[in-house]
């Protein structure tokens, strides 16, 4: 998962995490709810709410 092991590299969570990051970067003065960034990134990337979470753990 987190270096899979398919031909799809838009699924590791290292991808994820960069949209992640690019997104928390472009809000940086305020602060945004979990479920709110969750929508921000589904809406570049269709992820479950758990593998969101997972790569918020990682």
């Amino acid at each position: 998962m987190i270096l899979p092991n398919d031909t799809k590299p838009k699924t590791s969570l290292y991808y994820l995490g960069g949209i992640i990051i690019q997104e928390l970067q472009a809000n940086k003065n305020t602060s945004i709810p979990f479920l709110d960034l969750y929508e921000r990134v589904k809406r570049q990337q269709n992820i479950s709410i758990k593998v969101f979470s997972m790569t918020l753990d990682w």
